[in-house]
């Protein structure tokens, strides 16, 4: 029971530690921002490594063998309630090669407290795709 918690807390500390970039992912900055953060709730490292920059890439990579490990012992009930959540984006702010999103996930069910909640996700457009921004900043 510990161990879906963790890998819960490893993949809202990602979500909600928002700033990344990826590989080959396209769309609006709000599309960008809503698969990441869906591919995260499914706890898919790989795919949500599309839409990350390459910080992001690496945190995500740290923390994937923890996560694979640990997938077998989140309960197919939450796993459930993460991959059903509702993402809504709103308030795409785009200035320049960079944007902010407001991404709400909802959950069917109450999950560790909490319904729902709204984060703010920056982006960063790198050779003309936007990418999902963890941590710092590319120089």
């Amino acid at each position: 029971m510990k161990n879906y918690f963790f890998v819960c807390m490893i993949a809202a500390s990602l979500l909600f530690s928002i700033r990344s970039k990826g590989q080959i992912a396209e769309g609006s900055p709000s599309d960008v921002a809503s698969k990441f953060t869906k591919a995260l709730l499914r706890l898919d490292v790989k795919d949500a490594e599309k839409y990350a920059d390459s910080n992001a890439v690496a945190l995500l990579e740290q923390a994937a063998p923890a996560i694979e490990s640990q997938k077998t012992a989140v309960p197919d009930s939450i796993r459930n309630i993460l991959s059903n959540a509702k993402i809504t984006a709103s308030n795409e702010k785009i200035n320049n090669d960079s944007a902010t999103v407001s991404l709400t996930t909802t959950f069917e069910k109450e999950l560790q407290g909490t319904k729902e909640k709204t984060e703010t996700v920056s982006l960063i457009k790198q050779a003309g795709i936007w990418k999902v921004l963890l941590g710092l900043p590319e120089k």
